[in-house]
């Protein structure tokens, strides 16, 4: 039995890594032969996966500079999301920006060789002031001098930030400036407005990769909704966009749908929204208004998969933040199903002013080595601290007559016939019913076997779903099933008991994998968050 986490992300990689060729990839050139960490062996690196990227928001944003002082500190990062003073904002501008300006914001970086962090991308902010019909031909000048200032300063490429709903213009009719045009020539446009930015990009660094955060799935209205947070009718357009970057890549150049959903935990959620992206948009079956014909047999070689996992998750309100046990299992797990990249997106913490001891670069350094064994699960780096569940006892076998609320530090008792002995206000003791609640905290990741042993009826629940339901009278009786956790995770529990009359058995145990059956401790039980 799985517990499924919610809520995807996408991420455009297109091309390369690190100086390109001047000859588009089917030539003979040799790749990434310009630039200070320009080497065929990022170009391959890169494509070979496994890559940690990170991503720090407003204030903390990452700088040239910034990488070049945490280089030797952030040695669980193969590269960063790069803010350039000037250009970031101003690239997807209706406004030039040459060459030099580019390359004065790039130099801190273009001035050293990274020994860790070789793999950076030049983040551009995606931009609200042109509708896909206007004249782009500014904004395509703009990337072609990033693309040439990127390569030679041994970037591995660019990332397109349009997540702000403030960027660029995707939804229909309202963002559009003649929506008389209608959505069907608008979708063609738009895709036009991204083959002809890849191609620009692609003509002066071949070997580029471009990271796009939002990718098509949430626009697709039959994307599955347990693997992202569907905009489909604010983000009619978004598709579009990426598909001209699929259309207008080289041979040499990688299109990554990379994720910016942040919900995903567990390995089954990250290969499901793998294997959406991958084929299941672009099938037939699906028949994606943004995803033409010609493309849709070539899709899933031409797409790249990455994910976004984020320090702080407040898209949900089921979801918890991402305490360090639950980040680090998250990000080796979406490591073992990306094809080329992670990017680990913070909000509140500057890793590049931490320690090789921060606790989040220690997380990132163990994701990073899970990330590589299909088998590997972290556990929790913290001690537990929990003091039991919410127990309330009522006189009544229907949960009726509450007659005591406790917080009990276990689940594992045996009754005479006389009743629960720590409850003394019970009018009649034969007959009764508990309900224990609150949360319990998996040490690691697996497969757990849940143990009832019950007399009389038991219900057990964890994080939502049935695990043992036999609510009805009997004898003691033992049931098992298995349940999948993630380490450093608290999942709402509830576990419904009753008696009818005689002696009564209510227990609650677990065999987390690879360690030893007991009774479910105190110290794993929440009674509140």
């Amino acid at each position: 039995m799985k517990i499924s986490a919610l809520y995807v992300v996408f991420v455009l990689l297109l091309g390369g890594c690190g100086g390109g060729s001047k000859t588009d990839g089917g030539g003979s050139a040799d790749p990434l032969s310009v630039g200070g960490t320009g080497t065929s062996a990022l170009y391959s690196g890169l494509r070979s996966g496994g890559k940690l990227i990170l991503h720090q928001r407003g204030s903390l944003a990452v700088t040239p500079a910034r990488v070049a002082a945490a280089d030797a500190t952030l040695d669980a990062f193969d590269g960063a999301f790069v803010r350039l003073p000037v250009a970031t904002d101003a690239v997807m501008k209706n406004a030039p920006i040459d060459q030099a300006t580019i390359a004065a914001d790039l130099a801190p970086l273009a001035a050293v060789l990274p020994t860790h962090m070789r793999y950076n991308f030049a983040l551009v902010t995606a931009q609200h002031d042109l509708d896909a019909f206007a004249d782009w031909s500014v904004v395509l000048r703009n990337f072609t001098n990033l693309a040439r200032a990127a390569r030679d300063a041994g970037f591995v490429g660019i990332a397109i930030d349009n997540e702000s709903p403030a960027g660029l213009r995707v939804a229909f009719p309202g963002d559009v400036a003649d929506a008389a045009q209608g959505l069907a020539a608008y979708r063609v446009q738009t895709q036009a407005v991204g083959r002809r930015i890849m191609q620009a990009l692609v003509t002066e660094f071949p070997d580029i990769a471009v990271v796009v955060l939002r990718g098509p799935a949430a626009a697709e209205a039959q994307t599955p909704p347990q693997l992202v947070v569907r905009d489909v009718g604010s983000a009619q357009l978004l598709g579009s966009f990426f598909a001209g970057f699929v259309e207008g890549k080289g041979a040499r150049s990688l299109v990554v749908d990379g994720g910016s959903d942040y919900g995903l935990r567990i390995d089954d959620q990250f290969a499901d929204s793998r294997a959406w992206r991958k084929t299941g948009i672009a099938s037939d079956l699906t028949n994606s208004p943004f995803v033409p014909s010609a493309l849709r047999a070539s899709w899933s070689t031409a797409t790249s998969v990455a994910f976004g996992v984020r320090e702080i998750d407040g898209a949900r309100a089921d979801r918890l933040p991402n305490r360090i046990p639950v980040w680090e299992n998250t990000i080796a797990a979406a490591l073992r199903h990306a094809d080329s990249l992670v990017w680990a997106s913070f909000d509140v913490t500057d890793l590049t002013q931490a320690s090789t001891t921060d606790p989040w670069v220690v997380a990132s350094r163990r994701a990073k080595a899970a990330g590589t064994n299909a088998n590997a699960r972290l556990g929790s780096l913290t001690d537990a601290s929990g003091t039991g569940l919410i127990a309330q006892y009522f006189a009544q076998p229907d949960q009726t007559d509450l007659a005591e609320t406790t917080v009990d530090p276990l689940i594992d008792y045996e009754w005479t016939a006389a009743g629960p002995t720590t409850t003394t206000h019970f009018p009649q003791q034969a007959n009764y019913a508990v309900v224990w609640s609150g949360y319990v905290e998996a040490p690691v990741s697996g497969t757990y076997t849940i143990y009832a042993t019950t007399d009389d009826g038991m219900r057990v629940t964890i994080g939502g779903l049935a695990v043992i339901d036999k609510f009805f009278d009997q004898g003691p009786t033992e049931y098992a099933e298995g349940v999948e956790l993630q380490a450093g995770f608290r999942y709402a529990i509830k576990v419904e008991y009753f008696q009818h009359g005689g002696n009564a058995r209510a227990t609650i145990e677990w065999e987390p994998p690879g360690l030893p059956r007991e009774p479910i401790p105190q110290s794993r039980l929440y009674p509140v968050l």
